[in-house]
């Protein structure tokens, strides 16, 4: 995001990230509030649909019935270039690093929630073969598959 697209008052440092989930239109509040937080802890001011709340890609992929959620990222470009040169400056790797290591984290979170969810459909489903398995040392772990 271009350092012109923002708008910064008096007595605030400007948006850093903006992640824009068409104003709750193409993703769970939930997993949007979980990425936001991330990418806080790891130091960025992060806006939610201010002052972009999504694009094409945003508003014609996203599918919450069927559980296909999209999250437009954008990052201020002055954090990790010089914007009218178009080169990288001197955060970039830095900025790169944070970024990945919350969206390693975001990634990791919502791994770990669909095995527990795999699990949890499963376990019903193989409890039968699990007692069978079950006297003979056996064991059978969806986390671990």
């Amino acid at each position: 995001m271009p350092y012109s697209a923002i708008t910064i008052s008096k007595n605030r440092e400007p948006v850093e990230v903006v992640l824009g989930d068409c104003f709750g239109r193409s993703c769970e509040p939930e997993i949007v509030m979980e990425l936001k937080n991330l990418l806080t802890e790891v130091g960025f001011k992060v806006s939610l649909n201010k002052p972009f709340s999504g694009g094409f890609i945003t508003k014609n992929y996203a599918n919450l019935p069927n559980n296909i959620y999209v999250i437009q990222i954008e990052i201020l470009r002055s954090l990790y270039s010089y914007e009218k040169q178009q080169t990288k400056n001197s955060a970039f790797q830095s900025i790169q690093n944070r970024l990945l290591g919350a969206i390693q984290q975001f990634i990791g979170g919502l791994t770990n929630k669909i095995a527990d969810s795999v699990q949890a459909i499963t376990k019903p489903l193989l409890s039968p073969i699990l007692d069978i398995l079950g006297p003979i040392g056996a064991s059978f772990d969806v986390k671990n598959f």
